[in-house]
């Protein structure tokens, strides 16, 4: 209890010690983010639309498209475009390679085109993998499309039953 005490302390400290401008600008940013974020209006079917879109478009091989296609597809389904902007953010660097690498798997299977082995995988050479090409891209999107779904479906429905809840007082966040 004591180290909370003192970190409080301390926080206040830095605080204090920012030119009035800053902290001007703090609260400001503060109270924007909270009536933008944190207090957000609307039925919960709109944010929970927005963000099942966003996830479904962050599961595309599509990097630098991922955003402007999750709001576009939000427009078209009327669903939060700052929530579908947010759930693209499931593939990032981080992730993008065992996504891709899923997806890929994923389409290879659904597709019945054959797998490789591990050592096969592992000796694959750069003109080998570029042979691939069309096979490969079919596969991935094909993956990326079922994977995309599903976890659409799965984020609706539980951003859904979240949302109802933390609006009934039943949720506490924060």
């Amino acid at each position: 209890m004591l180290r909370l005490m003192e970190l409080h302390r301390q926080r206040k400290t830095i605080a204090a010690s920012r030119p009035k401008s800053l902290q001007r600008l703090w609260r400001q940013w503060r109270k924007y983010f909270y009536r933008r974020f944190i207090h957000r209006q609307g039925k919960p079917e709109y944010l929970a639309r927005g963000l099942a879109v966003g996830v479904f478009t962050g599961w595309f091989p599509l990097f630098g498209l991922q955003i402007i296609l999750g709001v576009a597809l939000a427009t078209l389904l009327r669903g939060h475009k700052l929530l579908a902007a947010v759930g693209t953010w499931i593939s990032n660097p981080i992730t993008a390679i065992p996504i891709y690498w899923f997806n890929f798997r994923i389409g290879q299977w659904l597709l019945g085109f054959p797998t490789l082995s591990l050592e096969e995988e592992q000796s694959l050479s750069f003109d080998n993998f570029l042979s691939l090409g069309t096979d490969l891209m079919i596969a991935l999107f094909v993956g990326s499309f079922t994977v995309g779904i599903l976890c659409a479906m799965i984020s609706y429905w539980g951003s859904l039953w979240l949302i109802h809840r933390w609006q009934a007082g039943k949720l506490n966040i924060l």
